[in-house]
């Protein structure tokens, strides 16, 4: 293994530097030669499916439950159209998936040929159903395509990424060089030379400015409200800490669930939360785009919204008014709560359980006519 690797066992390398253990795959006959590079990686563990949609929401699941970045490997044309539902999830549920896509022989791309899972341009699929789609055309770019795909796929808004390799492209030797202790079989834990470096995450910086601007406007508020999304999965224990300094409920509509558990007593049930959101007087969303409450909950243009996002374009979709600060969900709510430490004796705390425990039980009344559903569930 002295000298270049080929672009398949560079590829396995890339899996490895992004601490990828698993590949949900249906493997097929443009991917055959990446194949025969992962089968000595011992340390990675192909998980065969019935079919490309399972591989991509295996995939989802997986980066969902971890938090960490999931893989999975399908072949171009159907393959990839297949896998597509399950991209498109990942893309608004927010999960960091890695698609890796085999392609038709270079020579045939583009051509109309008919060759077999010819597409006419599938990276302009991609390219929807992604933050980043790189296709490696050549050797020579293999190595900064595969970092450049793995920056993205760790950093900034949780999304997914897609890297397109055709078939005659896995056997070529990438301009690399590395040791024999960097060969494929070898582990993560004794590799000591690679072709890639360590994925780089970057986040977005938080105005401290906008933090303590936030914290004021909660500071006076009496019924504040908090509602969660995908985005804040990996602020659940601040969360918690928040709303129990503002006494404030917390509910989400799909993606949030478990942030806040439901048995604790500030949780409320999507139902409760639009009738809290009648008397509410300021609204904290974190991570999600609260797109249900903004359409259809009404109070727009009298309830204040503070909104936390890692994406920009999310601060802003309902209510031209919201107070937008860009910055990732765990980062924001921590600076939050030490700006609203200093302002904790101006900032109403009362007691809010027994409000919550009065709405819940009204709640449960009200829907109890869905048993035995409701105790299967």
């Amino acid at each position: 293994m002295s000298g270049a690797l080929t672009v398949a066992e560079m590829s396995v390398q890339a899996l490895r530097a992004a601490g990828i253990d698993k590949l949900f795959c249906l493997p097929g006959v443009q991917n055959d030669h990446f194949f025969n590079a992962l089968v000595d990686a011992d340390d990675i563990r192909p998980i065969v499916t019935r079919h490309e949609q399972g591989a991509a929401y295996m995939a989802l699941g997986a980066a969902q439950v971890s938090g960490k970045p999931a893989a999975f490997c399908v072949v171009p044309g159907p393959g990839m159209l297949n896998a597509a539902t399950g991209l498109n999830c990942a893309y608004w549920a927010n999960a960091r998936v890695l698609a890796l896509i085999g392609g038709v022989h270079t020579p045939n791309r583009g051509r109309e040929r008919g060759v077999l899972h010819d597409l006419r341009d599938p990276t302009a699929i991609l390219e929807q159903l992604t933050k980043h789609a790189t296709y490696i055309d050549n050797a020579a770019d293999a190595v900064n395509k595969w970092q450049t795909a793995f920056d993205a796929l760790i950093s900034d808004i949780p999304r997914p990424v897609s890297v397109e390799v055709p078939a005659d492209i896995w056997t070529k030797p990438a301009p690399v060089t590395t040791s024999p202790d960097a060969s494929p079989k070898t582990s993560p834990t004794t590799a000591t030379t690679s072709p890639l470096r360590t994925p780089t995450a970057t986040m977005p910086d938080i105005d401290p400015g906008r933090i303590d601007e936030a914290a004021k406007m909660l500071a006076q508020a009496e019924r504040p409200l908090i509602m969660v999304g995908g985005g804040a999965h990996g602020a659940a224990e601040q969360i918690s800490e928040l709303a129990t300094m503002l006494q404030a409920p917390v509910f989400t509509r799909r993606m949030g669930h478990g942030i806040v558990p439901a048995n604790h007593p500030l949780h409320a049930w999507f139902p409760m939360a639009e009738t809290l959101w009648q008397t509410a007087d300021i609204v904290v969303g974190i991570g999600t785009r609260m797109e249900y409450p903004s359409m259809y909950w009404g109070r727009l243009n009298e309830l204040p919204i503070i909104q936390l996002n890692i994406n920009p374009d999310a601060l802003d979709l309902y209510n031209a008014g919201n107070f937008g600060i860009e910055a990732d969900a765990a980062q924001a709510v921590t600076l939050l709560i030490d700006a609203l430490s200093d302002t904790q004796p101006t900032h109403n705390s009362t007691d809010r359980t027994d409000e919550l425990a009065k709405l819940r039980s009204e709640y449960w009344d009200r829907i109890a006519y869905l048993e035995p559903q409701i105790s299967y569930l």
